[in-house]
């Protein structure tokens, strides 16, 4: 299996591109658009696009699925039942799946809202926007945040610290490391009487 890391021109967003060694079927990981790096990064390399995983639908990534679904016929993965206009497979509980051929564990942040999800291929673990290198739910408030660190805390416990991470912003980073140095990651004083958003 092969990994490769596609970083937007317009947003620097991060979308990731997970495929075999050689020819087949693949699958994207928060696309926020398809470009021309993107589309010869899928093309060169023999892939066809059949998966399309969201962490959470939003404005940037909806925006990508809809120019994607005009190339590909690639079937959604995400909370919802619909985005868009397209049917999606809703993930509501932890799960292993199969898109693409590529065996994978959907994680939903269940303690803090079931529209977030985890994702994990083999030791890579897709965190969109609720985890990087050193931050914990970008451009949230406090309040949530915590909410996100004590979810993430609980859905990844059995998790490795070799656990690499790869999210929509910022750079690559370790579960191990984030586990070590990030500070709102490690806290246990979260706010657990709070109720879980929905």
């Amino acid at each position: 299996m092969k990994i490769f890391i596609h970083n937007s021109r317009t947003d620097y967003a991060n979308s990731y591109l997970v495929g075999p060694e050689g020819p087949g079927d693949a699958l994207l990981v928060d696309p926020v658009g398809l470009d021309v790096p993107l589309l010869e990064m899928i093309e060169n390399n023999r892939y066809y696009l059949r998966a399309i995983l969201l962490t959470s639908p939003n404005r940037r990534t909806v925006e990508g699925v809809r120019t994607l679904k005009r190339v590909y016929d690639a079937e959604i993965y995400s909370s919802y039942p619909r985005v868009l206009s397209f049917a999606s497979h809703s993930i509501e509980h932890p799960q292993h799946l199969l898109p693409a051929g590529i065996e994978l564990e959907a994680v939903p942040l269940e303690q803090y809202s079931r529209y977030s999800l985890l994702y994990r291929i083999d030791n890579a673990l897709f965190t969109g926007t609720m985890l990087s290198a050193g931050l914990i739910g970008e451009g949230h408030p406090e309040i949530e945040r915590r909410l996100i660190s004590a979810a993430l805390r609980e859905a990844t416990a059995s998790f490795a610290d070799e656990t690499e991470i790869l999210p929509m912003n910022g750079p690559p980073s370790t579960l191990g490391a984030e586990r070590r140095f990030n500070t709102e990651f490690r806290s246990s004083d979260g706010p657990e009487s709070c109720a879980r958003r929905e």
